[in-house]
């Protein structure tokens, strides 16, 4: 496995600080120096190469290139999407999480992300709630539809008698709706 980074190394903080520097557009110098400035301050001890940031900024440039390309994708799929039920958009959010664990996996070099044990333990996780999520749409998809026949039998049902259909007209039509009739011989 290859070393964490310098950068890697350093406390969360400061790399998110860094993070937020660089969205706001600074410079591979900029970070550079405000790196040694956090140094002298005794906030981190590690000698952070130029190398290094340049490094970092153009994995963070890569990952946001992506992030940026993702969020399009989706909110263009969201528009089309219109009105429709909220499970589409949740099956949609799942299969672009699987899309990400894919790439991550799969690599731009064909070759894969190296990943450590606990980088391993969060794609695991990830999986394991990606499937949870697919079982809570599915079982959501189930309960709206039986919601939507009940009531779609209860409407029915309340015509039938407006109308002043025989309980036994109403029930063979129900007994249709449902495809449950029994095969007469």
């Amino acid at each position: 496995m290859a070393p964490r980074s310098t950068i890697d190394r350093l406390p969360k903080e400061i790399r998110e600080e860094l993070g937020r520097l660089r969205e706001d557009g600074w410079t591979i110098d900029e970070l550079l120096s405000k790196l040694h400035a956090l140094r002298t301050e005794g906030r981190h001890d590690l000698d952070v190469s130029r190398s290094a940031v340049g490094r970092y900024v153009q994995t963070m440039d890569k990952v946001g290139e992506r992030l940026r390309r993702s969020r399009a994708m989706a909110e263009g799929l969201v528009r089309q999407l219109g009105d429709e039920p909220d499970t589409k958009i949740a099956r949609l959010n799942i299969e672009m999480a699987q899309s990400l664990v894919f790439d991550l996996m799969s690599g731009e070099d064909g070759e894969g992300a190296k990943l450590d044990p606990e980088q391993v333990m969060f794609v695991t996780s990830s999986i394991q709630k990606l499937t949870s999520a697919r079982k809570t749409d599915a079982e959501l998809i189930l309960r709206l539809r039986a919601e939507a026949d009940k009531n779609a039998i209860a409407a029915m049902e309340a015509t039938a008698k407006r109308k002043g259909l025989s309980q036994a007209v109403i029930a063979d039509i129900k007994a249709d709706f449902l495809g449950i009739r029994k095969a007469t011989s």
